[in-house]
């Protein structure tokens, strides 16, 4: 778990520059720190072990104003896409985004202390009275998902990517924006490529296997940082959007709510 731990401080705070140490001003403007948390997680099917420092959002003031959620897919989307995607004999995958709140920046002016988890204190992870000025939209800020959603859908709008001498964008769905349409740049007919549904920070990819498919890959790739992607298959079922999708043999995919 130690080991966990200084991963996540090096891999999502460190290397995001997700802070810089709070200097006696910044203390004395902000108040009390807002204290952290750790979320620990175990796959037992691997002999992998996750820390997620997160802040204690609940005990910062509230802006009653302010937008805390980020848009996603509607399920009758989801749906309509997997009907595409089977007429069409496309793949289907599911992408996550690393760490993908940390890739927001807090809007300038708005000062955030926080107080690293006491148990990485205890374990001389971080210097007893250290205290975090935050750059990035950490996990456990009322403001990070909305502040994580601006940051997605900005950087899916300019996404790019070439096939030989042709090249491809992502055209936001006109029914729901977090549907994105694989589409030819230059090419009137606006053919569909592929579909891309998001959903936080996870993302469910239709298209066909082979370059065209490496290439988006590769130029998310250059955005972001994705975990190891998941292919429905049969035997290989995976969850998105609260739904479970099964792959049949014959090529169906029955769907129902995971609880």
């Amino acid at each position: 778990w130690k080991l966990a731990a200084e991963a996540e401080l090096t891999k999502n705070f460190l290397n995001t520059y997700a802070f810089h140490e709070s200097t006696p001003e910044e203390l004395r403007q902000h108040g009390r720190p807002l204290p952290m948390l750790c979320v620990w997680t175990q796959q037992e099917s691997e002999d992998y072990f996750k820390c997620r420092a997160c802040v204690c959002g609940n005990f910062a003031e509230k802006d009653p104003t302010q937008q805390s959620w980020t848009a996603q897919a509607e399920p009758s989307s989801l749906l309509a896409s997997l009907k595409i995607g089977r007429v069409e004999g496309w793949d289907a995958s599911k992408h996550d985004v690393k760490g993908a709140f940390l890739y927001a920046k807090l809007p300038a002016g708005r000062l955030v202390i926080v107080r690293p988890p006491d148990i990485w204190v205890e374990w001389g992870i971080v210097k007893e009275g250290t205290f975090w000025t935050l750059e990035k939209a950490v996990y456990g800020l009322r403001e990070s998902p909305a502040l994580w959603s601006a940051e997605r859908d900005g950087q899916l709008r300019k996404l790019e990517w070439c096939v030989g001498n042709k090249t491809y964008y992502l055209r936001c769905c006109p029914s729901d924006s977090q549907v994105w349409l694989l589409t030819e740049k230059g090419d009137a007919s606006n053919k569909l490529r592929g579909i891309l549904v998001v959903y936080v920070d996870d993302f469910l990819l239709q298209t066909k296997a082979g370059p065209f498919r490496d290439a988006f890959l590769a130029a998310l790739g250059k955005v972001w940082t994705l975990d190891k992607e998941q292919t429905l298959a049969v035997g290989s079922p995976f969850t998105f959007l609260g739904i479970e999708m099964v792959m049949q043999k014959n090529g169906s995919i029955p769907t129902h709510l995971h609880t």
